[in-house]
């Protein structure tokens, strides 16, 4: 019977660290005000330093998931500092929103792209480095 309560206890830690982990999954690692306070701080950061700051926007495959708004809310917001601060953007969400065939997985993976997705970034990340040391 001890083995039995003791085995209970734990499925019930069990399920609470589960639905707590599921809860936080909903949630913004990093919250909207803070995200935006890094990118100019890291803007600043490279003025200080007489470098140019490039942004780039992050790249996921939009399937209607959950997360996509965080995504977007994100990237609304590394366009607004890029505007506001007069910082070079590259902006790859909505090239790479649609192309299932530069995703590692997209059948299991939205976020991470395969190398043909990484050469494009790398190509476009060069053309906007080309065309912003004018």
């Amino acid at each position: 019977m001890l083995r039995l309560e003791c085995y209970s206890k734990f499925l019930l830690k069990v399920r609470k660290r589960i639905q707590g982990s599921l809860k936080r999954l909903k949630r913004y690692r990093v919250s909207k005000d803070n995200f935006k306070d890094n990118l100019i701080n890291i803007v600043k950061i490279c003025r200080d330093n007489k470098s140019k700051a490039i942004l780039l926007t992050l790249t996921y495959l939009n399937r209607g998931q959950e997360r996509v708004e965080i995504h977007d809310d994100y990237n609304n917001i590394i366009r607004t500092v890029a505007s506001e601060y007069n910082v070079i953007l590259v902006d790859l969400a909505p090239f790479f929103s649609n192309k299932e065939h530069l995703s590692i997985d997209p059948k299991h993976d939205h976020v991470h792209i395969n190398l043909i997705g990484s050469e494009i970034i790398a190509k476009e990340l060069f053309n906007a480095v080309k065309n912003g040391i004018k």
